[in-house]
């Protein structure tokens, strides 16, 4: 099944991490989805196992950020998409 797989990347002291968030039938569906997360002011968490949440610093910056949103078009559907 042919997909557009939504993905959140985030950036911290160890390292960067791509995590599966969403899937979409279209293009435009996809982009739709990455511009209303863009404008939620709301500043969304990290997953649980995301190596952030093992940080051992505790004022960290990079605990509490935007992450980066982007699409993959993909002909084999998504894998674990947790939304």
């Amino acid at each position: 099944m042919t997909m557009y797989c939504i993905y959140a990347e985030y950036i911290h002291c160890l390292g960067k991490t791509v995590h599966p968030v969403a899937a979409a039938e279209t293009e435009a569906e996809a982009l739709s989805w990455i511009e209303s997360r863009d404008n939620d002011p709301s500043i969304p968490r990290p997953p649980k196992k995301d190596p952030s949440a093992f940080c051992k610093v505790t004022h960290c910056p990079l605990k509490i950020q935007r992450p980066r949103y982007f699409y993959r078009w993909s002909e084999n559907g998504c894998l674990d998409v947790e939304n």
